[in-house]
């Protein structure tokens, strides 16, 4: 709702410009953060992306704020990581440590810097804590994907071995598989994913 007002204001002092841009900065971080307790990753992506965007634009009187872009990667990175892209996560991860690194950096005891110190060792350790989930997320990605296909091949091989003995005892030999047993291989590999 407060995107589609903000969509549709059009102030014209720069000080209103200013938040109102702050205003839907903010309004699409919530929405990826909630989008991504709700389990909708697609959308939280969206958000995310679009603060990122709004959080970098450079169109004057607005500035860019780092902060923001810094915690739409986060956000985003935290979906992309449940949707089992890991490489752009990781990708995502990386560009924001080295804002935050050159935005601590930068930081030379303005007033405005007056609370980076507290923000970016805050924030380096949910990045780190993010980096390590994703890791175990990937490692686990990973054995699931064994075990169904150690799982999935199993069964396959005890049919063949059952389908080689029956066909051995009527001097037939081993056949190709038909359509009717390639659905049913098929259908029991959905199943074996279903269940873990």
């Amino acid at each position: 709702m407060i995107i589609v007002y903000l969509a549709y204001a059009f102030p014209e002092k720069v000080p209103h410009i200013k938040a109102f841009h702050h205003l839907e900065i903010l309004a699409y971080l919530s929405l990826s953060q909630c989008k991504l307790k709700t389990q909708q990753f697609v959308e939280s992506i969206d958000h995310a992306t679009k603060a990122l965007t709004k959080a970098l634009e450079v169109d004057p009187p607005c500035v860019p704020d780092h902060k923001s872009a810094i915690l739409a990667l986060y956000r985003r990175a935290q979906a992309l990581g449940y949707r089992v892209e890991y490489a752009q996560a990781r990708s995502d991860l990386e560009t924001a440590s080295a804002l935050l690194g050159k935005l601590e950096a930068a930081g030379n005891g303005g007033d405005t810097m007056t609370g980076m110190k507290d923000f970016g060792t805050r924030f380096s350790k949910k990045l780190q804590r993010l980096s390590e989930k994703l890791q175990q997320m990937q490692a686990a990605h990973a054995r699931r994907t064994k075990m169904l296909s150690r799982k999935m091949f199993q069964t396959s091989s005890s049919q063949r071995q059952a389908q080689t003995t029956s066909d051995s005892s009527d001097g037939t030999g081993p056949q190709r598989m038909s359509d009717g047993d390639l659905d049913e291989y098929v259908r029991r590999f959905v199943e074996a994913s279903r269940i873990v």
